[in-house]
C-alpha cells in the first residue's frame, strides 16, 4: 500500500511555495497547517496564498516551525512533565546547560521555569507525547488533516524524531525542501547530526 506521505526536493525558484500553496487551497476539505523555519518565510507562503486566492481560507493555517511546536505541541499536554506555564521560548545558539540532567526538568528544559530553550523545544514534546500516551499526536490527528513542512533541509535533533511521530500517525505530510540550500539549522543538538543538511535526502 503506498504511503501518504510525500517529499518534494525542489531547486531555489522552483515554484515549490505555489505549489504547495495551490494544493492546499484545492482542497477545502482538508483541513492543512503549511509550517516553515523562518519569519520570512512565513510570510513568503502568505504572500503566494494572497495571490492566488486573496485571503487565507479557514481551512488553512500557516505557523512558523516554533510557534507551531509551541501553541499547538507543547502547551496543551506540558502538564505532563512540567506544573508551570510555558510562557515562551528561550533562544539558544548553541547547545543549552550540557550538564544539566534530563530528570531535573525544569533546570533541563527550561530557563527560569518558564522559557523552554529552543534546542530542548522538540525533545520535550516527544517525552510529553510519551508521558501522555500519545496525546499530543493524538490532538494533531484531531486538528489537521495534512501538514506541509517547508525547508525540511533546516531540520535538526528532535525535529526528526517528531517528524518520525507525525509520519506514523494519521495525518498525512508533505515534506518539502532543498538539500542544497541547508543555510540554517531549528537548532545545535547532537542527536541525529548524520542526516543534517545535504545528507536529509540519504
Amino acid at each position: 500500500m503506498p504511503s501518504p506521505n510525500e517529499i518534494i526536493i525542489a531547486a531555489a525558484g522552483g515554484g515549490k511555495t505555489t505549489r504547495i500553496a495551490k494544493r492546499a487551497l484545492a482542497d477545502k476539505s482538508v483541513r492543512s497547517a503549511l509550517l516553515t523555519y523562518t519569519q520570512n518565510n512565513v510570510r513568503e507562503i502568505e504572500r503566494t496564498i494572497y495571490r492566488l486566492n486573496a485571503s487565507i481560507p479557514p481551512h488553512i493555517e500557516v505557523w512558523s516551525w516554533y510557534s507551531f511546536l509551541l501553541r499547538e505541541l507543547a502547551r496543551p499536554y506540558q502538564c505532563f512533565l512540567h506544573d508551570r506555564r510555558i510562557d515562551g521560548i528561550h533562544w539558544v545558539e548553541e547547545r543549552s546547560v550540557p550538564y544539566v540532567k534530563q530528570a531535573d526538568v525544569s533546570r533541563f528544559y527550561f530557563s527560569g521555569g518558564k522559557l523552554i530553550y529552543s534546542d530542548k523545544l522538540a525533545r520535550f514534546i516527544c517525552e510529553c507525547n510519551k508521558a501522555s500516551t500519545g496525546a499530543v499526536i493524538k490532538r494533531l490527528e484531531q486538528r489537521f488533516d495534512r501538514i506541509y513542512i517547508d525547508e525540511i533541509q533546516d531540520m535538526a535533533g528532535y525535529d526528526f524524531d517528531l517528524i518520525e511521530l507525525m509520519l506514523r500517525s494519521r495525518v498525512k505530510l508533505t515534506l518539502v525542501g532543498d538539500h542544497r540550500q541547508a543555510t540554517f539549522r531549528t537548532n545545535n543538538a547532537a542527536k541525529n547530526s548524520a542526516y543534517l543538511g545535504i545528507r536529509i535526502i540519504k
